[in-house]
């Protein structure tokens, strides 16, 4: 069986991505996790959100093992995303764990030979 990859030139990219509302979980303070809290009280005929992100793919603490997955995949570089209402929740300045987990997970990616593509807004 031929590598799906044949017929690509050398030096293609190949990656993964993903988004952080939609991949980390866990985010309340951001506008759509308010969204989602005043949508769990309606019944399920009046809601405008099919349902709420929740913990989605926990990638915010999982990161470890879906970058080794990527790896494992052969990518070469990962586009991720930056949660800014985790990073500035407040007006008061920027959160300090948050900005420390960013920085672990670009730091996982490059220790696992995975380039980081920082999209500052998905």
């Amino acid at each position: 069986m031929n590598d799906a990859r044949d017929g690509f030139p050398d030096g293609f990219l190949w990656g993964t991505a993903s988004s952080a509302y939609q991949c980390e979980g866990g985010n309340e303070w951001s506008d759509w996790h308010a969204a989602e809290a005043r949508e769990a009280g309606r019944a399920p005929a009046e809601r405008r959100l099919a349902e709420s992100c929740g913990a989605a793919a926990d990638f915010w603490n999982r990161y470890p093992g879906d970058l080794d997955i990527a790896r494992e995949l052969g990518a070469r570089i990962h586009r991720v995303s930056v949660e800014w209402s985790r990073v500035m929740p407040t007006p008061g300045g920027p959160n300090p764990e948050a900005l420390d987990r960013y920085r672990e997970i670009l730091l996982a990616m490059r220790e696992r030979g995975i380039a980081p593509m920082v999209c500052l807004h998905h």
